[in-house]
């Protein structure tokens, strides 16, 4: 049986400066450390690096692939290439359970967490939500793994 892939993107938190900075520094420092030979020419070697990975983003998102890929800044959710709606708080809730990935989680702290602290609904909104996000996710329904008289885990690769 092949292993579920998941993605989980954050491009909310940019790192600070600009890629091609970071990679110089980068390999700067590997030169400096003798991981690098000497006769290396880094400007050279940052625009490889950079052109690789404009190659690899654009077939990545451009590819039909076989994953679910969770864009947290985008609030969007692909599965195997296909987008699908969510609403905003089946949104939040699974992403709050990949966040927690492998911790089970307990209905009440879903409730805060999602809902907020002053939501004084019924801990079986979680569960309503966690049937509409399975249906959602098709194949991919079973990484939401019910803990009974607990709450829901989420497990990768399963």
């Amino acid at each position: 049986m092949e292993k579920k892939r998941v993605l989980l993107i954050d491009d909310d938190m940019p790192l600070p400066g600009s890629q091609s900075d970071r990679l110089s520094e980068f390999f700067t420092e590997m030169k400096d450390e003798g991981l690098l030979q000497n006769e290396v020419n880094i400007k050279a070697l940052v625009a490889q690096v950079e052109r690789i990975i404009t190659s690899v983003n654009t077939n990545f998102k451009t590819a039909n692939t076989k994953a679910l890929i969770v864009n947290k800044a985008a609030k969007t959710v692909q599965i195997d290439g296909t987008r699908v709606s969510f609403a905003l708080k089946e949104f939040d809730l699974l992403v709050y359970l990949m966040e927690q990935a492998g911790t089970a989680m307990d209905k009440d702290t879903l409730m805060d967490v999602v809902w907020g602290v002053n939501c004084f609904s019924d801990t079986r909104v979680v569960d309503t939500h966690v049937k509409k996000i399975r249906k959602k996710l098709g194949q991919y329904a079973d990484m939401i793994q019910t803990v009974h008289g607990f709450g829901y885990r989420f497990e990768e690769g399963i």
